[in-house]
């Protein structure tokens, strides 16, 4: 009842990670290559849902990540972010 009406789309490197997601209600996975930096993770991410048609350029977008990357239970950065015309 509070989730929201926004599609929740979780983009991790990990086989195991998407398929544990693929069971949570709501939450759209999606298997993503590993990045080296924040902003090509900020990128790849955002591509990853343009892929299977959930945003498109002009949505605001929410993204969650972790420094460091690859990191289990590193969650410490959020940014709101307008998606790009690019693919």
């Amino acid at each position: 009842k509070f989730r929201p009406p926004q599609p929740i789309i979780a983009a991790t490197p990990e086989e195991k990670t998407f398929h544990q997601l693929s069971l949570s209600w709501g939450v759209f996975p999606v298997l993503a290559r590993s990045q080296g930096d924040t902003d090509s993770l900020f990128r790849h991410a955002i591509d990853c849902a343009k892929q299977i048609d959930l945003v498109e350029p002009g949505d605001c977008v929410v993204i969650t990540a972790g420094v460091p990357l690859n990191t289990s239970g590193s969650t410490n950065i959020i940014k709101v972010q307008i998606v790009e015309g690019r693919a």
